[in-house]
């Protein structure tokens, strides 16, 4: 069905991606799958079809769709092979050796910088829009169409109160764990309190 040179679109999966790894052939492929479907979702999210209870259908017109696609199979497989590298990283203990940057080591943490810029404007300019569709939702449960603003009851474990009351029982059951924290420099030698990533 097309208007105005829009097309509704039933979103079609992306072949996976080839890449060696140390799972089974079939856990690759859903994995894989899932990543292309989501990457997908996420990058067509603001031109979901309101007119269809279907979770899959894109009001997008034909040219803007095959950009998007190129643009998966020119980033994606790049992307999960290099990200499957680091995590297999973040689950080894580290040296205290510090690795000598290179030029290219540079050019990417700069790029790091820049990205992380242009995403916290994002995510405030995000929280603004939410705020502002919160503030017209006021007490009801929601915009009819677009936005659940509802009240949940959720139990919530007080980790806390646990340690202080059962202190014994808190202990038998703690675990020494190891992780590694991805800190970029703020400056010449600070790290960016607000960039702690747990890897």
């Amino acid at each position: 069905m097309s208007t105005d040179g829009q097309t509704t679109v039933n979103q079609q999966r992306e072949p996976r991606s080839r890449r060696r790894a140390p799972r089974g052939a079939s856990e690759i492929a859903q994995q894989d799958e899932d990543e292309w479907e989501a990457y997908l979702h996420k990058r067509l999210r603001s031109k979901r079809s309101r007119g269809s209870s279907a979770q899959e259908f894109f009001e997008i017109t034909p040219e803007a769709l095959k950009a998007v696609i190129q643009e998966a199979r020119d980033f994606l497989p790049s992307f999960l092979e290099t990200r499957e590298a680091a995590d297999s990283l973040a689950d080894e203990q580290s040296t205290d050796r510090i690795v000598a940057p290179s030029s290219d080591d540079a050019a990417l943490y700069q790029r790091l910088l820049e990205v992380r810029e242009q995403e916290d404007r994002c995510h405030y300019e995000r929280l603004h829009l939410q705020n502002k569709l919160k503030v017209v939702i006021g007490t009801a449960a929601g915009l009819e169409g677009m936005i659940s603003w509802k009240t949940l009851t959720k139990q919530k474990f007080d980790q806390a109160a646990f340690r202080k009351g059962q202190p014994e029982l808190y202990q038998a059951y703690s675990t020494a764990i190891f992780e590694r924290r991805f800190l970029p420099k703020a400056g010449a030698a600070q790290a960016d309190s607000e960039e702690e990533e747990v890897v």
